[in-house]
């Protein structure tokens, strides 16, 4: 899934109601000086802040690949 289907799937899970929004939350998460992240096996690089739960991976070829709330536990498991 890719673009507005991301989005769709994931828009109630974040407060967005379009791909317009869901990238623009997404690139914050990824742009916060307080987000935590690491790079997983597969090369993505997975963005996440404890305060807010937002987890973000970033595909190694550059696009956002998955915008959600998780917990910590989830992110310490990628």
């Amino acid at each position: 899934l890719v673009g507005s289907e991301m989005c769709i799937r994931d828009r109630n899970d974040v407060g967005c109601r379009d791909v317009e929004s869901y990238l623009k939350k997404a690139n914050s998460v990824i742009l916060d000086k307080k987000s935590i992240h690491k790079t997983i096996a597969n090369g993505d690089t997975v963005y996440y802040n404890k305060k807010t739960e937002d987890y973000v991976v970033l595909a190694r070829a550059g696009y956002i690949r998955s915008y959600y709330k998780a917990s910590y536990n989830h992110y310490l498991k990628q």
